[in-house]
């Protein structure tokens, strides 16, 4: 048979393939042909091979493709179907050092084809006399490659001896023939039944898939063509990619072979079945065909996330293992298949009605279809030189060098592509196609979200016109870019593109544009982990140079720039800087009127700042703001302390809302709110607390001690100037709310102050002396109770410092009590009752209160006039008499003033309160609380002391001392804790030791009410007496006869009513009313009559007694009929009662009274 039918076995010998050269032909004699190969396959009967012929080769010999047996699917039998080594080794030493690893080496390099089986054969000498242990030594190294190289159950090896040189025969017993050649036969049984599996799968695999196709079944094409590449990419690896030798045997127009429904370019199929298809024409037709059965199905995303996968993959193989030459071909195809892969999904979508960049998810995927393609212009740009070979930002062009030469060096193969060919050629028309990509990609990945992707592009673009020296478009690409990599974090980036943006600013004078991009470099160097600036992260290429040197220049630059300014600009949130309140107690500066809060500021900076100024700016609880500012000021790196003050005399508690750095032109500003923003002083806010300053200037307001309630309402007005010497004040009033201004026009100085400009909205004052309380009496022609103070004021020892107050005071608008008046009329005089009763809580002490008449001809008589004390619950009355004067009653009007002389209980205790503290504080060393103290005192004085019992008894008394009510009270004083501490020691002493003292030993002053009172009127007043016939004797159930009598008077009406009663009267009715179980009123009840001056109206009415006892007479209503007049009725005898007797007789009683109604 010849060796073209022979079944080929590779050998190979160690230490050298001579070696065994001259046992071949024994070998071969005694175990070739094999005989009696029994084929067991999983899909046929058991077979039997009678006879096998086998070709022993070198295996140097052997071409690689041959090995790999992938570029002939027809023939089998030309792959070897065993490897064979002769190992011929004596000493355990040399296989120890030497040959193992020499076997390992073989073994890995046969075991890496595919389906390949082997078998070591070990030969040792027998030696001419024989020794057991040296034997056993013989035999130990082929049982060590035994045991280093056999695995699972199979023996793959076989040991075998030769004659002592120099004949070195081999001794083959039968049992090593048989064992050796029934290894063989197992061996290459094994392999062939594996290799013919395989084939026939792939042949079933395509025959398959076009049969599918034929009969329109594209899902199951689709399938057949996907195991056929599974089955390819197994082959691929295990053959370590030694097949890829025939690329070089590319032809024109192979790199724009269409990816797409067009196979017929090429025989693809004659090649196949004649087996002289490429590895790159076969990839291209099966993922020609795979593209072509989802393009049919209408799956246009999928088809172009595979073909993303493949022409990424596949382009990376064929660079790495193509010649140098072959770079732009490789390019040209990859660039051509993405640009035809794109075209196709365009024309599907077109076809089917849509538009392809709106089917879900395919608008990225074609984005970096169109980029890989954009990736190939940027590899060909940076060979040619149009593009740099690095870019601190285009992270994706990837380094031309090859790791590994796939062979030779042959003629590099021609490029096909028109456009890529132009693009190589010219530099314009390299841009122009790289532009139009670029924004192509663009498109996609900005409708499909891909922000960064988007935005590396743009950098790209940007990077491109400054490479061209385009610098004006180049700094508009790049300005608007760092924004979008600072919400990413992505600070390397950010700070690339910032310092070329500042460097293109620079060369452009654009001054603003650069001094923003310094300054966002310079926040970019800040490391927000460990609150660290960085200056390897700004400037990567200047991380030599010292970090305080770099700030340094980096703030030189940014201060020189922002003085070419013409308004100051706000630096938001700069994270170089950190500000905040030092202490949460402030303090009152001691020589003037002025707040001061320490505040520390951090600087991250590695290098001393030059601040201008800083700002503070607090709000209160009403939502006001104040500014708190400190001189200039040398920043070093770290934490700094610095006074800010405030010109204000402020007291209570200020939240933090804002604070502001000045360098140059800038202000770096700083957001200390709430994320909820909200008026109100937030727990969450920085706050810093102020106690009163007693020495400061103050303004209050209280009402006149004298008030006359039929004059316009007034307030006083008291400046109290403090340590301040003013050289001017200017005080301003609004109500509240609104901020309505009060007219100040008529503002009257009660102390004739010289230097006093009063107009509608201000009330000037100059030349002040410090320690003064100047009042001012205010008319008041809006009601309001709140308002606010305003106080612009300059101290005559720093003039040209302008101070305010403003304080919101509260001026209670209502009186604390009320006075009721209830008036008794006669036919001669008056009696009216006053009564004064106190409202809420508060209680009044009443000196006195007194009815005085304007006119001479109104005589009043009063009680006697007496020192009261009123409360809610306990009013005082007052009654006075009131003649009737001579002139008419409605002429005199307002005739009368009821003047109350009081003041408040409270008022009381805290003056006493004030003089008892006052003491113990001097003793202590305290005074300066005194103010703090009076007003925590005034807020609690109900909580304090009890009122009630002071009120009765005229002493004072503390409730017991509760520990957490004065912590709270002296806590909204605002003192530090060491002197909250010490204040709350001193009253709990004060509590347990002290009684302060009575009410009447204080000078505390009385406040003046004047009520004006009118002369009371009335219409019609009538007299009624209803008198018994005979009164005595009376008995139960008694018929007595009455008499009534009324007797009308205009006197007391109004001058109108009065004239016309007088000529014309008027019609009154009387109704006599009883108990039911007293009287029973028989004849005329109710009735009506005239009323006339000086006429007595008279009627006779019948009582019958319904019980004995002591009875009331039956009351008397008369009132006018003209319901437009008003009435009373005196009851003369009102107050008269009548006996009545117990019944002696009852019958007889009975028939006289029934005999007696029935007789009249």
């Amino acid at each position: 048979m010849s060796a073209a039918r022979r079944l080929p076995v590779t050998y190979r010998a160690l230490p050298s393939d001579e070696a065994v050269e001259p046992h071949l032909a024994l070998l071969k004699s005694k175990v070739l042909p094999l005989t009696d190969l029994e084929w067991k396959s999983a899909s046929r009967a058991s077979r039997t091979i009678r006879t096998l012929e086998v070709d022993f080769r070198r295996l140097s010999d052997i071409s690689e493709t041959t090995l790999s047996g992938v570029s002939a699917h027809a023939n089998l039998l030309e792959r070897p179907h065993l490897h064979l080594l002769f190992v011929f080794c004596d000493d355990s030493d040399l296989y120890r050092s030497t040959a193992r690893q020499q076997i390992r080496e073989w073994l890995d390099f046969v075991t890496a084809k595919r389906n390949q089986e082997w078998i070591i054969i070990s030969l040792s000498a027998v030696p001419r006399a024989t020794s057991s242990k040296f034997y056993q030594r013989k035999g130990a190294v082929s049982d060590k490659i035994r045991a280093d190289f056999n695995s699972g159950k199979r023996d793959r090896c076989v040991h075998m001896t030769m004659t002592a040189a120099p004949s070195a025969d081999l001794v083959l017993d039968h049992a090593t023939i048989g064992d050796l050649s029934s290894k063989l036969k197992d061996a290459i049984m094994q392999t062939f039944d594996v290799n013919l599996t395989a084939y026939e799968e792939e042949v079933r695999k395509k025959g398959l898939a076009h049969s599918f196709e034929a009969m329109n079944l594209l899902e199951d094409a689709l399938i057949q063509y996907d195991e056929l590449e599974a089955s390819f990419f197994q082959t691929l690896v295990e053959s370590n990619y030694a097949w890829l030798s025939g690329i070089d045997s590319l032809a024109l127009g192979d790199d724009i072979l269409p990816l797409q429904q067009d196979i017929e370019r090429k025989p693809y199929r004659q090649l196949i079945r004649s087996n002289e298809i490429t590895i790159f024409d076969f990839r291209i037709y099966l993922f020609s065909r795979q593209m072509n059965l989802l393009g049919r199905m209408g799956r246009i995303v999928e088809l172009a996330k595979r073909s993303l996968l493949f022409i990424g993959a596949f382009s990376r193989s064929l660079r790495s293992l193509a010649p140098p030459d072959h770079a732009a071909f490789i390019e040209s195809w990859t660039y051509s298949a993405c640009i035809s892969i794109v075209t196709m999904c365009d024309q599907l979508a077109n076809s089917r009605g849509q538009d392809a960049l709106e089917l879900p998810g395919f608008a990225a995927l074609r984005s970096e279809l169109v980029e890989l393609a954009r990736r190939q212009l940027e590899r060909l740009g940076q060979r040619l030189t149009f593009l740099p070979n690095a870019s601190p930002v285009v992270d994706d062009v990837v380094h031309m060098e090859n790791t590994v030469a796939g062979g030779p060096a042959s003629a590099a193969p021609p490029i096909s592509n028109i456009e890529f060919a132009a693009a190589q050629n010219s530099e314009e028309s390299f841009d122009q196609l790289y532009i139009r990509l670029t924004h192509k990609a663009i498109e996609g990945y900005q409708i499909s979200g891909r922000k960064r992707s988007s935005l590396r592009l743009h950098v790209s673009l940007a990077l491109l016109e400054r490479r061209r020296d385009k610098a004006a478009s180049a700094q508009r690409l790049l300005s608007h870019l760092p924004r979008h990599y600072l919400e990413g974090r992505w600070t390397g980036i950010e700070c690339a593109l910032l310092a070329d943006c500042a460097l293109l600013q620079g060369e452009l004078g654009m001054a603003k544009d650069k001094l923003l991009s310094t300054l966002a470099l310079v926040r970019a160097g800040m490391n927000f982990g460990i609150r660290k600036w960085s200056p390897q992260v700004v400037l990567p290429d200047r991380s030599d140079q010292p970090a305080p040197a770099l700030a340094a220049a980096l703030m030189s630059d940014i201060y020189s720039l922002a003085s070419t300014l013409e308004k100051d600009f706000a630096a938001i949130n700069f994270p170089t800087f950190r500000v905040s309140i030092s202490a949460e107690q402030g303090r009152h500066a001691q020589d003037e009127d002025a707040a001061i809060v320490t505040l520390a500021i951090e600087s991250y900076l590695p290098c001393q700042v030059d601040i201008a100024e800083c700002r503070l700016k607090f709000s209160d609880a009403d939502g006001e703001s104040y500014w708190f500012s400190s001189a200039a000021c040398m920043l070093q790196p770290g934490k700094n302390k610095i006074d800010a003050h405030c010109f204000m005399p402020l007291h209570g508690a200020f939240a933090l809302e804002l604070s502001q750095l000045r360098f140059s032109r800038i202000i770096f500003q700083y957001s200390h709110r709430p994320s909820a923003a909200s008026a109100k002083v937030s727990p969450s806010q920085s706050t810093v607390t102020f106690p009163p300053d007693p020495h400061a200037l103050d303004v209050t307001l209280d009402a006149p001690e004298h008030v006359h309630l039929d004059r316009g309402r007034d307030m006083i007005v008291s400046l109290l100037t403090g340590r301040n010497a003013l050289s001017s004040a200017r005080i301003r009033l609004q109500a509240l709310p609104g901020n309505r201004s009060i007219d100040l026009s008529s503002a009257e100085s009660l102390a004739s102050l010289n230097g006093v400009t009063a107009s509608r909205e201000t009330l000037q004052l100059s030349k002040v002396d410090p320690r003064i309380c100047s009042q001012f009496r205010v008319p008041l022609s809006i009601d309001a109770s709140d308002i606010v103070v305003l106080v612009d004021y300059y101290d005559q020892r720093k003039s040209k410092v302008r101070r305010q107050l403003r304080a919101v005071r509260r001026l209670r608008a209502a009186l604390p009590f009320s006075v009721n008046v209830h008036d008794f009329f006669r036919h001669t005089f008056v009696l009216s009752r006053f009564a004064i009763s106190s409202d809420d809580a508060c209680c009044l002490r009443i000196r006195s209160a007194t009815l005085i008449g304007t006119s001479p001809d109104i005589a009043i008589t009063s009680s006697a006039s007496h020192s009261s004390v009123v409360s809610p619950e306990r009013p005082a009355s007052y009654v006075f008499k009131i003649n009737k004067p001579n002139a008419s009653v409605g002429e005199h009007g307002k005739a009368m003033r009821f003047e109350i002389v009081y003041r408040s209980i409270e008022d009381e205790i805290k003056l006493i309160w004030s003089c008892a503290v006052r003491g113990r504080l001097q003793e202590a060393g305290l005074s300066l609380m005194q103010f703090a103290v009076d007003q925590a005192f005034e807020h609690a004085v109900q909580l304090c002391v009890d009122v009630p019992k002071y009120a009765l008894t005229g002493h004072v008394f503390f409730r017991p001392f509760d520990v957490s009510l004065w912590d709270s009270v002296i806590r909204d004083s605002f003192l530090s804790l060491a002197d909250q501490a010490t204040l709350t020691a001193l009253l709990s002493h004060m509590h347990r030791h002290s009684e302060l003292g009575r009410g009447d030993a204080v000078d505390c002053r009385w406040r003046h009410l004047t009520i004006p009172v009118e002369l009371p009127t009335i219409s019609v007043l009538t007299q009624a007496c209803l008198t018994l016939a005979n009164p005595s004797g009376l008995e139960l159930g008694q018929c007595a006869e009455a008499n009534l009598a009324l007797s009308c008077t205009f006197a007391w009406a109004a001058p109108n009513e009065q004239t016309n009663l007088h000529e014309h009267g008027t019609c009154m009715r009387y109704e006599l009313n009883a108990p039911a179980s007293d009287w029973i009123v028989c004849g005329t009840r109710m009735a009506t009559f005239d009323a006339v001056e000086g006429v007595t109206h008279r009627a006779t009415v019948w009582l019958i007694s319904q019980r004995a006892g002591n009875l009331t007479m039956p009351s008397i209503i008369c009132r006018p009929v003209d319901a437009s007049l008003t009435s009373e009725t005196h009851y003369i005898n009102a107050a008269t009662r009548v006996e009545v007797l117990p019944e002696r007789e009852t019958d007889v009683a009975s028939t006289h009274t029934l005999t007696y109604l029935v007789h009249h």
